[in-house]
């Protein structure tokens, strides 16, 4: 679990950014939030501390950026946490999980469920995870 201090600092610093990422994609700021902030710990993540990866993003066959290698995987570093953001949004809005774009306008759950569903995250549970984070802290209070 994230430590409330932490995990408000986190929500404060990052909300904005997940609004305008909505703002942009289409993707609901909750889902932005929840993402970062389950995937990253409230970023105390090692992947954050060595990378500014906040999503977990491995690196692709396509991947022309810097990256870092962590227990054996690569992932893909960033200079920036809002560039760790916005490859997020371009990650999640492309390629095999194109069929996201379908989804703007579409509630946090319906996100959720159709991440899990086209293999965002290689965690058990992935949506039920993350819409447990967003109830919790009521991240939905930003979507749009």
């Amino acid at each position: 679990a994230v430590v409330p201090s932490i995990r408000d600092a986190f929500i404060r610093r990052f909300r904005h950014v997940a609004e305008e990422e909505q703002s942009k994609y289409g993707i609901p700021a909750s889902i932005v939030l929840g993402n970062a902030l389950l995937i990253s710990k409230g970023g105390e993540s090692g992947l954050v501390q060595q990378g500014l990866n906040f999503f977990g993003l491995e690196c692709t066959p396509d991947w022309q950026g810097a990256k870092v290698e962590i227990e054996g995987k690569c992932y893909r570093y960033y200079e920036t946490a809002w560039m760790s953001f916005r490859d997020h949004s371009l990650y999640i809005t492309t390629g095999q999980y194109s069929a996201t774009t379908e989804l703007k306008g579409k509630d946090f759950a319906t996100w959720a469920i159709q991440l899990e569903e086209l293999g965002f995250h290689p965690c058990t549970n992935y949506s039920l995870q993350v819409l447990e984070v967003i109830q919790k802290y009521k991240l939905d209070q930003w979507d749009k």
